[in-house]
């Protein structure tokens, strides 16, 4: 069997096989030399050499790849990491803003309901009062013209409340709808349901209000 010697660039080293070649390492420019050959060559001019090259070129190419494979793992890691914390943070903030509307639009729905109430109350107040201060010498129609009169500034002031009202509701059951995607079905059912109730309560409230304000209307031009 053929006997290989090496030079590590200090000394000469060897006897060696094929197989113990494998082992120490030698690269293409790793000098070789072996009886019958005339001088010291590169191990890339020697033709049964050069398989040693090519396990050691695959295994290289192998670790090249593997560390190119991580890398690539670690970057789309990192970023579907990144992507889902964006999507949390934009999560929330939708979040937050509709409870905002909703809070909104529910105390502007109050606040308008204790608007009406209490100019109700200071209107009856103030038709008591009248009605007990006219002198008993004036005539009926005279009173009920005058009653008819204030009626109608008074329902002037409801229906500005009561389209108030009507817009709030309406808000209100678009926020239900657009953030729909945020809520269990059945929570954002029942949201909707009850700003479409809101809604037909002050539109019927709007209609009776016009319907009185007509027949108020007639009766003064009447008189």
């Amino acid at each position: 069997m053929k006997k290989y010697y090496i030079n590590n660039g200090e000394q000469n080293l060897g006897p060696f096989d094929l197989n113990d070649l494998k082992s120490k390492g030698i690269d293409r420019d790793t000098l070789v030399w072996f009886f019958g050959l005339e001088r010291w060559s590169r191990a890339r001019s020697i033709p049964e050499l050069k398989e040693l090259f090519r396990t050691s070129l695959k295994r290289r190419e192998g670790g090249f790849r593997e560390s190119v494979d991580d890398e690539t793992a670690s970057f789309f890691k990192d970023r579907l990491l990144l992507f889902v914390a964006a999507g949390l943070l934009l999560g929330f903030g939708i979040l937050f803003y509709s409870f905002y509307i909703t809070s909104t639009i529910t105390q502007d729905e109050q606040r308008s309901h204790n608007e009406l109430q209490e100019s109700k109350e200071l209107f009856m107040q103030e038709r008591v009062v009248s009605v007990q201060a006219l002198p008993e010498k004036l005539p009926l129609l005279l009173a009920e013209k005058k009653a008819s009169t204030k009626r109608i500034a008074q329902i002037e002031i409801e229906l500005a409340i009561a389209d108030q009202n009507l817009a709030a509701a309406e808000q209100e059951l678009m926020g239900a709808r657009y953030f729909q995607f945020l809520r269990m079905s059945d929570v954002r059912q029942q949201e909707i349901e009850a700003a479409n109730k809101k809604i037909e309560v002050w539109k019927d409230e709007i209609k009776l209000l016009k319907a009185e304000m007509h027949g108020l209307d007639t009766a003064v031009a009447k008189d």
